[in-house]
């Protein structure tokens, strides 16, 4: 029988600890907590929080999704700004021609 915490099985990864030998046997999916860092620690308009692991072995990401609103909040006149799918914060555009600014006409 080999030694308690002898590496035994996959290699620790940034949300798994390392499989070790425990009693003899092989303890795998130890996971590490919620709270710990992984992944892209930088924040921003798309990334408004640090990744962290998901307590069940995978990093999870906070990057907000494609259309996800982010900066400037949408007016009369501008589309508000959005998230790119690669967590870039894209300027609003002015609203098209013909799209209806202010109050609505009364219904006829």
């Amino acid at each position: 029988m080999k030694p308690d915490n002898t590496p035994c099985g996959d290699e620790e990864t940034e949300c798994m600890e390392a499989h070790s030998c425990q009693s003899g046997q092989c303890v795998t999916d130890v996971f590490k907590s919620e709270t710990t860092p992984c992944g892209d620690q930088t924040t921003s308009a798309c990334h408004p929080l640090a990744d962290h692991c998901d307590g069940a072995g995978k990093c999870q990401s906070m990057l907000l999704g494609k259309g996800s609103p982010c900066g400037n909040s949408e007016s009369a006149c501008m589309n508000g700004d959005s998230c790119s799918v690669d967590g870039q914060c894209i300027s609003g555009t002015p609203k098209e021609d013909g799209e209806f600014i202010g109050m609505k006409p009364p219904l006829m």
